[in-house]
């Protein structure tokens, strides 16, 4: 046996990544001397990431165009089925990790076969759930690098659930491909079979695109800070009930971007100087924390991964044609700064940080139209955090997370969306 290949992404994205992240065929090793683990580890890391923040033209990079995808329910998935299951929104992988124990490679069919264990942090239908597979596979070896050709999965029994769920909910399992960094051992699987088509129900599906078309709505400036949010107004404007939009409303209070209060029902939150201060100074704690603690924990398929959503965000225009914050890059720079911190293995580090970022997004995105955000080299900053953490420099990272995060508030400040607090934000850098 040739050594164990780990893959794991964490609510992290890897796209466009052929060049950057995966090694040369030639770089691969001899398949009759021993199956190259290095190679397929950063292969794996990039595919859970994939699998996290899908787009459709990185899926080639990434599988065998024979794929042949087994669940533990019998159900086979081709390439084409596979790749418009994870791109259609049927499950929100949150994390995802995949270890493997490569057991060598058949040079007449230019393979490598191995064994491992899947598992999957993903959320549906408002329930977070943790599912966990043994698994075979085969990577294939092309012109430009490693891919998935197989993957064949049988499900964990699952202990007892918590809550009870129907015995009709459809799982998907199956299509959890690889797993959560830190699986919850209580709850390892959940072996129920899908319906047919292998995708969630009507209800699901439509909750989901609610949520997501009414956050973009708020982010994107459709409802001022502060603005009242009446479902009956919003279910019209998204064409769906007024239940639906109340669900997504409170899954919005808790992601912080919108309010609930007694008697004034919900609104979106409102724009705070003291809170920004408060906010900069909170995600300098937490995230240098969690990229110390990534420096100190995180292993080749953390870098692989870093690098991965490095170069989606660098090739990501970050601007629209009519000068507003492009959605697409607002997703990759989110996906980036939560790759960064995913090595510390913490939850409650990437839990506070996800927080902050989005309170950090809201006043961002009302800033983005002043000339004061364009003042700043963005992309010059992100490529510091990613050489000083690929170069495990934790006193330098510290500095460019500090100095980052500080121009942003800047930004905010000198576009006039709030006024600056008596005490400003703190300009101290902290101790390496």
């Amino acid at each position: 046996m040739s050594g164990v290949a780990s893959g794991a992404a964490t609510g992290a994205a890897a796209t466009g990544v052929a060049a950057a992240a995966f090694p040369a065929a030639g770089a691969a090793g001899s398949l009759e001397s021993s199956a190259p683990t290095a190679a397929i580890e950063a292969l794996e890391a990039a595919r859970c990431a994939w699998l996290v923040s899908p787009r459709a033209e990185d899926f080639d990079a990434l599988f065998d165009p024979g794929l042949r995808f087994e669940h533990s329910t019998g159900r086979v998935d081709s390439a084409e089925s596979f790749k418009e299951f994870v791109l259609s929104g049927a499950v929100d992988y949150r994390a995802v990790r995949h270890e493997l124990l490569c057991l060598g490679g058949d040079p007449e069919t230019g393979a490598v076969r191995a064994e491992g264990v899947l598992s999957t942090e993903l959320f549906k239908a408002g329930e977070l759930k943790r599912l966990r597979s043994t698994t075979e596979a085969e990577f294939a070896l092309g012109p430009d690098g490693w891919r998935l050709r197989s993957l064949t999965c049988t499900a964990v029994p699952a202990e007892p659930a918590r809550p009870a769920r129907s015995a009709t909910e459809p799982d998907t399992a199956a299509h959890a491909a690889p797993a959560a960094a830190n699986p919850a051992p209580a709850e390892p699987g959940d072996a129920r079979r899908p319906p047919p088509s292998g995708r969630r129900s009507p209800m699901a599906r439509t909750g989901k695109r609610a949520l997501d078309a009414l956050r973009e709505l708020i982010l994107g400036g459709h409802f001022h800070p502060g603005a009242r949010l009446q479902p009956g107004q919003i279910s019209e404007l998204l064409e769906t009930s007024t239940t639906v939009v109340r669900e997504s409303l409170t899954k919005l209070v808790a992601e912080g971007l919108v309010t609930q209060r007694p008697q004034r029902g919900f609104t979106v939150r409102e724009l705070n100087a003291r809170e920004l201060e408060d906010v900069t100074e909170l995600r300098c704690a937490v995230e240098v924390l969690g990229a110390r603690l990534a420096i100190e924990r995180g292993d080749l398929a953390w870098e692989a991964g870093l690098i991965a959503a490095h170069h989606r965000l660098a090739r990501t225009a970050r601007r629209r044609e009519d000068g507003e914050l492009s959605s697409e890059w607002e997703d990759a720079h989110r996906a980036f700064h939560r790759v960064l911190i995913d090595g510390a293995e913490c939850r409650p580090v990437s839990e506070h940080s996800e927080a902050l970022a989005r309170t950090t997004q809201l006043y961002l995105r009302w800033a983005a139209a002043s000339p004061a955000a364009g003042v700043r080299d963005v992309e010059a900053e992100h490529k510091e955090l990613l050489d000083a953490a690929l170069a495990r420099d934790a006193g330098r990272l510290a500095e460019a997370l500090h100095a980052h995060f500080h121009r942003t508030a800047e930004v905010v400040l000198r576009a006039g969306i709030v006024a600056a607090p008596e005490s400003a934000v703190s300009s101290a850098r902290p101790r390496a």
